[in-house]
């Protein structure tokens, strides 16, 4: 049903490409031209994170660890999900897409004014040092903690939520809005007329320009 939960412990999941920074309420917008993956991170306990190198071997590993049927969690699952579906270590089904929970979208289930990145989440489920500023002198830490964090703050959210009674605002709202409307949606694609859309955007901004003189006009500086 629309909300199974597995009964197995969930595993946080996160990747770093070339293109990722740190903070990833930046990555909504973020035109990246590349499925590069550097390194994959994972957690089982909101304790312990682990961070391997992107290499044959590994992914083998984690080929075998996305296949147990447990909940995943992810911090804007829309950037990682698809690269790891595509490097064919996420298994691309129905069955396993539902396991797939986007925490960052639970967040703003919680709160919805306040912002998307882990790192502003962190202090008030984590009682631990601070660690998004790593990311460029030890990657290899930040990369661990990154996936413990998301875990422990994942758990955090969603108790929160169940606490308040208003977990199936994450559930059905979210959650399951995106498994059956939205991400069927962006699989099928929409075509664009790119020629049509320069020549509608300029439409768009002479419109906005001679609205914007009469405002000047009206009001001094």
């Amino acid at each position: 049903g629309r909300k199974r939960r597995s009964a197995r412990k969930p595993i946080a999941v996160d990747i770093e490409t070339p293109e990722k920074g740190s903070d990833e309420s930046a990555l909504a917008t973020q035109q990246d031209a590349t499925y590069q993956i550097l390194r994959v991170n994972v957690a089982y306990s909101p304790d312990e994170g682990v961070t391997v190198p992107w290499t044959p071997e590994y992914a083998a590993i984690l080929a075998d660890l996305f296949a147990i049927p447990a909940a995943r969690y992810f911090w804007f699952k829309g950037y990682d999900e698809p690269r790891l579906i595509a490097a064919k270590v996420l298994p691309d089904t129905p069955e396993s897409r539902t396991m797939n929970l986007d925490l960052m979208w639970a967040a703003k289930a919680l709160q919805s004014n306040l912002p998307q990145g882990l790192g502003f989440w962190a202090p008030l489920y984590v009682n631990g040092p601070a660690w998004k500023h790593l990311a460029d002198s030890a990657p290899v830490q930040y990369a661990a903690i990154d996936a413990c964090r998301t875990r422990r703050v994942g758990d955090g959210i969603l108790a929160d939520l169940a606490a308040e009674g208003r977990a199936d605002v994450f559930w059905r709202h979210q959650h399951h809005f995106h498994l059956t409307t939205l991400q069927p949606a962006t699989d099928v694609g929409l075509y664009i007329d790119h020629a049509k859309l320069a020549e509608f955007k300029t439409k768009l901004d002479g419109a906005a320009a001679e609205r914007l003189a009469i405002i000047h006009a009206a009001i001094p500086e």
